[in-house]
């Protein structure tokens, strides 16, 4: 069995587990095999269709480039990892908090982040 179905398997026993012990069990079980500290960023743009119908598909699209390079500069130096890029959203997970932080400084400037 992958671990996707195993923890899909427990997803699935949580969800039918209505006692507060069994569900803490399960807790315990899935914290073990797969728990870690950390930090989660979603970092999304707006005015897809307000942008595009302006300034056309192209220049979005553009942005968006750009916007990933961005990210990806700014998680690799705070020692994160790049969970996904999907479509107009970026979602790291990081090592550490990112609070305090200047995104609009880090993604103006027009040095590399």
């Amino acid at each position: 069995m992958s671990g996707n179905e195993d923890f899909n398997d427990w997803l699935q026993a949580y969800a039918y587990a209505w006692d507060r012990p069994g569900r803490e069990a399960i807790e315990a079980a899935v914290w073990k095999d797969y728990g870690m500290e950390g930090a989660v960023f979603v970092l999304d743009m707006t005015g897809f269709s307000r942008l595009t119908a302006q300034f056309g598909a192209l220049h979005y699209l553009s942005m968006v480039r750009r916007m990933q390079i961005a990210a990806k500069a700014i998680i690799r130096r705070t020692n994160g990892e790049l969970v996904k890029f999907e479509a107009i959203t970026a979602s790291p997970a990081l090592k550490q908090s990112m609070m305090p932080f200047r995104l609009d400084y880090c993604c103006t400037r027009t040095s590399p982040c």
